[in-house]
């Protein structure tokens, strides 16, 4: 397996996000401590046009972290809702970015996984009282996961959970995302379900 080359996806990453009119932030760092440590580390902040979404990459030589955070209107340090990808291609990453900027779809991601043929499993418990309600792609091997979690005596909708070992990872670890439980449908689906391809 020939290791990806994170420096250079990020790059693409980058171009592709600021064609699309996103602003890359720059951090003004100077110094030596910086600069140190930052060695082997490929580092971008992006803001959607209207600075709604912020995008944060933390890519080294073996391991690409990504955050996708759909800020609050009313205090830009606060987030609304949350997404981490870890290893994730460009293409995926994209998509993900490109459906947070849209907004909700008004479809939910059970929704958008159940129409690309994902098959619903049944709702798993753990000892803690936690469940978690399993999606399969049948034609790969990547799946979905719904968490519910106890709280207060009840269950409540939680994060979800995506697994992805159809794609090439640096580390020989399947690249994985997961998502608190309000974000919009498109971006789980986005992360669950795009192509591991060169984005158009």
């Amino acid at each position: 397996m020939i290791p990806r080359d994170h420096a250079l996806e990020l790059a693409k990453l980058t171009d592709l996000l600021t064609a699309e009119g996103w602003e890359e932030i720059d951090l003004e760092l100077g110094g030596s401590e910086a600069v140190r440590m930052l060695t082997d580390i490929s580092f971008r902040l992006l803001a959607s046009p209207g600075r709604r979404i912020l995008v944060t990459a933390n890519w080294r030589a073996s391991r690409a972290s990504t955050s996708i955070v759909r800020l609050d209107p009313a205090d830009p340090r606060a987030a609304l809702w949350h997404a981490e990808a870890t290893d994730m291609p460009v293409g995926i990453l994209v998509a993900a970015c490109r459906a947070a900027h849209t907004g909700p779809s008004g479809t939910g991601p059970i929704a958008h996984l159940r129409a690309a043929g994902w098959l619903r499993g049944p709702v798993l418990g753990t000892d803690y009282g936690t469940r978690a309600l399993i999606l399969d792609d049948p034609e790969t091997v990547r799946w979905a996961s719904l968490q519910y979690l106890r709280h207060r005596g009840r269950l409540q909708r939680g994060p979800w959970i995506i697994s992805r070992a159809d794609v090439v990872t640096s580390s020989g670890e399947r690249a994985h995302a997961h998502t608190d439980a309000t974000a919009p449908g498109a971006v789980i689906a986005a992360l669950a379900l795009t192509d591991d391809a060169d984005p158009a």
